[in-house]
């Protein structure tokens, strides 16, 4: 009997504590499991990463670990070996640069291959401008080659020397739409209200002259 009245003892002060002393108590409590809690998780997260790193351990403390560092091993890229093409034209062509270069000294190899390439690819884009040229926009290039002129002038010159040949289509276009392509091809420039003939346009010239004499242009 006495220790069942001990038990109701006991009941009745718990029920006399307060609501906020029971939220200080399970506070508390969180707070002591919060960091052993958030630790084992990390720990469970990580632990395959943490069992490779367990053979490179050196020293350990409560804050701290130090860890042997492994030597990064840096491949060496190999030489690039390019494979057959599939036109045998250009494979004949590499066999016969292979044979033309090896007189030459492997110094000079790489300047020389890369001016080549340079040339191949400024000839292949003049082919493509001349290609999709009007003759009369390579007869304006090379009044431009005297000397820049105002937009005013251009417009002008356009008017009086590049309509009449074909009015039902220029007159149409007008000045703006015609000009664009030489603008978009770099051969041009409109820079404070004057156009001038680019480096690439007096090139372009110098490859009309030397490669395509004689050839026919669409007015």
């Amino acid at each position: 009997m006495e220790s069942c009245s001990s038990f109701w003892s006991l009941l009745i002060k718990l029920q006399e504590v307060s609501w906020l002393d029971w939220a200080k108590t399970l506070v508390d409590l969180l707070k002591g499991i919060a960091w052993p809690l958030a630790v084992f998780c990390l720990i469970w997260i990580f632990r395959k990463q943490i069992r490779e790193k367990i053979p490179h351990l050196r020293n350990i403390s409560p804050t701290s670990a130090d860890f042997e560092m492994q030597p990064t091993s840096q491949a060496t890229p190999g030489p690039f070996v390019a494979g057959p093409h599939r036109l045998s034209t250009v494979n004949d062509l590499v066999e016969k640069i292979q044979q033309e270069l090896t007189p030459i000294i492997a110094e000079s190899r790489e300047p020389l291959l890369v001016r080549a390439l340079a040339e191949a690819r400024v000839l292949a884009d003049f082919e493509f401008i001349f290609a999709n040229i009007f003759k009369t926009q390579v007869d304006a290039l090379r009044r431009l080659s005297e000397g820049s002129v105002s937009l005013e002038e251009a417009e002008k010159y356009f008017e009086d020397n590049v309509i009449p040949i074909r009015p039902e289509l220029f007159a149409e276009w007008g000045f703006e739409r015609w000009s664009a392509y030489l603008r978009s091809q770099g051969l041009v420039l409109l820079i404070d209200e004057r156009v001038e003939i680019t480096a690439k346009g007096n090139d372009f010239l110098q490859f009309v002259d030397s490669r395509k004499a004689g050839a026919t242009l669409v007015n």
